[in-house]
């Protein structure tokens, strides 16, 4: 079957990046031809976007008309047998999708608002508990794949060199007391301390900011790390698939606090910065969850 996967975005992040490539892993390897819609994902001029994006470019296939909005989208929809949508707000999504194989994967906007979908989407999902039965709760896309597999791809492409031990700090914006609680940790384990960010809110700080990482290096360095400090969701995704110590600084987003909540996290959060959590890698809980979202995630996808 001809596939094309058309995310709802405000621009690339890594979330963004990691959430798109997997839905189009996931389904070439169910052996469908599958395309990415090149919709909104250059919107930014920065190197990092421009990194994000080769990284697509060069990993999967991308359609050959590139879409800057939605009207563009809907004047000239790209051939496809389904169209997946996935993980956005629809309330100004029409893409002229009546009478075709399409569905809403992961849908975001208000519950009271899924009603006006079904004339353009033939099965609509949520990431949230509902009671419609007709709407099947699916899970994230980033645990469409497995954990070897997200193994797999890293060591085909990942080339970071890293130290045996160190920590690190995964945040859009580095606070202070996320830099004050490494720094705890740190003395007692004597590790090194990376950090990857935008922005860092001190001047000087212990540890070293990677600027720039590629996606697959992000994960390496998730992967192989001591302990994770994050207040980002992939941060948290990644840190549970690869069974680490997690610490959250919680944004209190309401997607990040329904991740915490269904993934049963809430002892992982840092609520004071000068006192290091004692955790362990133990995730059993949190996977019940997500094997039975992951099988939500299959049958909606094959059906």
């Amino acid at each position: 079957m001809e596939i094309a996967t058309l995310v709802c975005n405000n621009g690339l992040n890594y979330d963004i990046t990691f959430q798109t490539y997997s839905m189009y892993e996931y389904l070439k390897k169910q052996g469908n031809q599958v395309q990415i819609v090149d919709y909104n994902f250059l919107n930014k001029d920065d190197r990092k976007t421009e990194m994000l994006y080769d990284f697509l470019y060069n990993n999967a296939i991308l359609t050959f008309n590139r879409y800057k909005d939605i009207n563009q989208l809907d004047e000239n929809l790209p051939l496809a047998d389904k169209f997946i949508v996935l993980n956005g707000e629809y309330n100004e999504l029409s893409l002229q999708m009546s009478g075709k194989n399409n569905i809403a994967y992961g849908v975001k906007t208000s519950l009271s608002d899924i009603d006006k979908l079904s004339e353009n989407f033939s099965k609509i999902s949520t990431f949230y508990e509902t009671k419609d039965e007709n709407i099947k709760r699916v899970i994230d896309p980033i645990f469409l794949l497995s954990r070897e597999e997200w193994y797999d791809i890293i060591n085909q492409e990942s080339n970071i060199e890293l130290p045996a031990d160190y920590i690190l700090i995964y945040s859009d914006i580095v606070t202070s007391e996320m830099l004050n609680y490494a720094v705890n940790i740190s003395n007692q384990s004597g590790s090194k301390i990376y950090i990857v960010a935008d922005k860092i809110k001190q001047v000087f700080y212990r540890g070293k900011r990677l600027r720039n990482v590629k996606p697959l290096d992000l994960l390496n360095l998730i992967l192989n790390a001591q302990d994770v400090i994050t207040s980002c969701d992939d941060g948290i995704k990644f840190s549970v698939l690869f069974e680490k110590k997690l610490h959250i600084f919680s944004n209190e987003e309401e997607s990040q606090i329904e991740l915490i909540n269904d993934l049963n996290l809430r002892k992982r959060i840092v609520n004071n910065s000068n006192q290091a959590l004692s955790l362990n890698t133990e995730y059993s809980d949190s996977y019940k969850e997500i094997d039975k979202l992951r099988k939500n995630s299959f049958e909606f996808l094959e059906a």
